[in-house]
């Protein structure tokens, strides 16, 4: 008996460059959040970029995208990965090669660059069975 899921609009953050997605009916609390971002020092090696104080599919897509941009383009040399959350992001650098009022500066410039895209969604059809040699517990 396969399980059918249903279509479902899809929530992410793009680049605001993408001219193939259209922006969500609530870009604006998104806006809101990206701009009240707590950037938060950890250690002489890492920065942590929270969006809430609370689990949120908004923050996770601003998370997402987040460390997306940072991984396809480092923008500045010295910084080591992004490490998304739920909720927040923690990208670590090197200090003898950047400082982390620089990688603040480019965080914050990355993310006026994205914005909340509404995607189509679509089917998936998962086989599932119940019971029989499938069944391991019986």
């Amino acid at each position: 008996m396969p399980l059918t899921l249903r279509k479902m609009p899809v929530r992410k953050l793009v680049l605001a460059d993408n001219s193939n997605s259209t922006p969500a009916a609530d870009a604006s609390a998104v806006r809101q959040m990206i701009e009240k971002a707590r950037f938060l020092d950890c250690g002489d090696r890492a920065i942590c970029v929270e969006f809430s104080q609370h689990v949120d599919a908004d923050a996770n897509a601003v998370a997402l995208a987040l460390a997306a941009a940072l991984e396809a383009a480092p923008p500045v040399d010295g910084m080591e990965e992004a490490l998304p959350t739920y909720r927040s992001v923690l990208i670590t650098y090197d200090p003898l090669r950047t400082s982390g009022e620089r990688m603040r500066s480019q965080i914050r410039r990355i993310l006026s660059t994205l914005y909340l895209a509404q995607a189509a969604g679509r089917e998936l059809e998962i086989p599932v069975h119940y019971g029989g040699p499938a069944f391991l517990d019986h």
